[in-house]
């Protein structure tokens, strides 16, 4: 496609003025858009799910008119994209390089379609030496039909945030997406803990990128939330680069019939004296499937590091069906890593004692959920979306 036709498709979907090299940067992307076939996602053995009823064309991000709502400490920048070119330039080219990069062989799609089409999204700063105890909420009631956006996280040395990233839409069915990107650079000494709740209704198929970088003694926290949605696919990375550097990745889901997650987290320890902790725990129902990929990778040079990661998936009904793929890869002797996987049904004897006590079988079932799911959820450092979170089980289940 020539280039003017290409100027001529984006236009409407840039972010203010942008600079020269992410309007490049898109036309690039646009073709390979052109170019690539739409993605399969396999779900276990012949479990194959064909998300080719997505048409991207029609689900145009340029008619976008969402905004965020923003609630965040006086100390703490939250910026638009569209402002943040000449305050944060350099750190945004680095991270949407970042988020597009890759071999070609690993392109896809929809990698190049966020690329090409990314029109909305904020840049969160927290300044040298701030600790704030006050979560900066991040919350989106999406109506437009498609979402484009990227979410930058820049923690300076010895500060200390929590952000909650929440996001819904219409109860309708009607068909949406939402493509998401999400980086957090935390240099020494950081603390960052970013929590994300996927809460779409039936239509909805979300696409969630999420990367991080942590210096030396810095910790970077990842709660992955997916309550909703007809389809998911989140990817959750942490390359820990600093010595005493430290990630934790907590992944949550809950699915009921009709829904698929397709879940990935990972954590690579570039630096010695490292820790990691990768805990995944889920519900599914009905005919629901899930596959959770998990990832531990120990470099050469990290010695002295530790690491553990644990699946583990609760069962519902005899057609729900959850793979767990535990990944250890491990490039010098000098460290600890260990990994542990769950599947399993709901006991009935359980259900049977709980019953006999005077509980119905589907207040039992709810008392089974909550106590499984409940301890990674209580790890969220807010009462108002821990309370959403499991109403939204609650219902579900009912």
């Amino acid at each position: 496609m020539a280039a003017n036709q290409q100027s001529e498709i984006l236009q409407g979907r840039t972010l203010g003025e942008e600079p020269e090299w992410l309007t490049e940067q898109r036309r690039d992307a646009h073709s390979r858009f052109n170019s690539l076939p739409m993605p399969s996602f396999k779900y276990g053995l012949g479990i194959l799910v064909d998300v080719s009823m997505i048409n991207l064309e029609e689900l145009d991000p340029a008619e976008q008119q969402d905004d965020v709502g923003v609630q965040a400490d006086h100390r703490i920048t939250v910026i638009p994209l569209q402002q943040a070119w000449k305050t944060h330039g350099e750190e945004l080219k680095s991270a949407l390089a970042g988020s597009h990069a890759g071999a070609k062989e690993q392109d896809t799609k929809l990698r190049a379609h966020h690329a090409a089409f990314l029109n909305s999204g904020l840049v969160i700063h927290i300044p040298h030496g701030i600790k704030s105890d006050q979560p900066t909420i991040l919350n989106l009631y999406q109506n437009a039909s498609a979402r484009v956006d990227h979410v930058l996280v820049l923690a300076e040395e010895g500060s200390e945030a929590a952000i909650i990233d929440y996001s819904s839409t219409p109860n309708d069915s009607r068909q949406r997406l939402r493509n998401q990107a999400i980086t957090i650079i935390a240099k020494d000494n950081a603390s960052v803990h970013y929590t994300s709740v996927q809460d779409m209704a039936e239509g909805g198929y979300h696409f969630s990128s999420k990367n991080a970088k942590a210096g030396a003694g810095a910790s970077i926290t990842w709660t992955d939330c997916c309550i909703g949605g007809t389809f998911t696919q989140s990817k959750t990375s942490t390359s820990l680069d600093g010595m005493k550097a430290s990630g934790t990745i907590r992944s949550i889901f809950f699915g009921g019939p009709g829904q698929r997650y397709d879940l990935y987290a990972g954590t690579t320890h570039h630096a010695p004296q490292t820790t990691s902790d990768l805990r995944a725990r889920g519900v599914l129902t009905g005919d629901a499937r899930s596959t959770f990929r998990g990832l531990i990778r120990m470099e050469s040079d990290a010695k002295g590091c530790e690491g553990f990661q644990k699946e583990e998936a609760l069962l519902i009904g005899g057609e729900a069906k959850a793979d767990a793929v535990p990944i250890l890869e491990i490039e010098n002797n000098d460290v600890k890593c260990g990994h542990a996987t769950s599947i399993g049904y709901v006991d009935e004897e359980k259900l049977f004692y709980m019953a006999s006590r005077g509980l119905s079988e589907e207040e039992a079932r709810q008392q089974i959920v909550e106590g499984f799911l409940g301890s990674l959820v209580q790890e969220i450092n807010n009462e108002k979306t821990r309370q959403r979170i499991m109403e939204k089980i609650q219902e579900q289940l009912a």
